[in-house]
């Protein structure tokens, strides 16, 4: 691939707009800009190599073709939407440097099936895997604190997910994930946002943690396989049946 064509500032890759095939970032580049390569449509491989920490907002956003992308440790920032609408990405591996997953980074990647996060990860953002439509492999290390707004909304082929570490799971968190069948709230949750689980139709039983203060509106609202709920404290607000409507 020849490099003439990107447009490199200091050490921040710009723009790169005819990247076609598999590429490798240059030597040199510390920082992949925003929307560098965003529309790329002839994009098929990426490998971020050792030497880049940041990977702008939109630097891959709908890259269709996009179907392997290797990242390299010392990468320390995945911007927002950063990947969002990757369409052909089947697997992704966040590096050891990334500690929080930002908003959208991977949302509408509807090829993605499998995600390695590693034991540093604490933060997944607003939306960060929202509609991965097959996303089904996918494990949570107990480093993770908070799973932020519609993180994992419209996730329909997770079967199940372990959640432990958390201590609040946010609005519409896991909305539209069809294909939950159970989840076990750990121990340490206080609070379950407005619509965390709504639309989970698959979900047939659900544990409650003693410890759990606040239940938000509608948050299982349309889980209609629903047939076990076990609470293990009296204390639990619930909204107004009325109001879960």
């Amino acid at each position: 691939m020849d490099n003439n064509s990107a447009i490199i500032s200091g050490t921040t890759l710009i723009k790169w707009s005819s990247a076609a095939g598999e590429i490798v970032i240059p030597k040199g580049v510390t920082e992949i800009g925003n929307s560098a390569f965003e529309n790329c449509l002839a994009l098929t491989g990426v490998i971020i190599p050792d030497g880049v920490t940041r990977i702008g907002h939109k630097a891959f956003a709908a890259c269709t073709e996009l179907k392997r992308v290797v990242i390299a440790d010392s990468v320390t920032i995945i911007g927002k939407e950063a990947f969002k609408g990757c369409t052909g990405l089947t697997s992704v591996a966040i590096p050891v440097g990334v500690t929080v997953i930002r908003e959208g980074a991977f949302s509408d990647c509807t090829g993605l099936t499998s995600v390695r996060l590693h034991d540093r990860v604490t933060v997944i953002g607003r939306g960060a895997f929202s509609g991965c439509s097959n996303l089904s492999d996918i494990s949570l290390p107990q480093s993770i604190t908070r799973i932020c707004e519609e993180a994992f909304s419209g996730c329909s082929a997770l079967t199940n997910i372990a959640i432990d570490g958390l201590t609040e799971i946010y609005q519409r968190a896991f909305a539209g994930c069809t294909g939950l069948t159970s989840v076990k709230i750990p121990d340490g949750v206080t609070a379950i946002g407005s619509e965390a689980f709504a639309d989970c139709s698959g979900l047939t039983s659900i544990n409650i943690p003693r410890c759990l203060q606040r239940i938000g509106k509608r948050a299982f609202r349309e889980c209609t396989g629903l047939r076990s709920l076990i609470m293990a404290s009296r204390s639990t607000s619930w909204p107004s049946r009325r109001r879960q409507r």
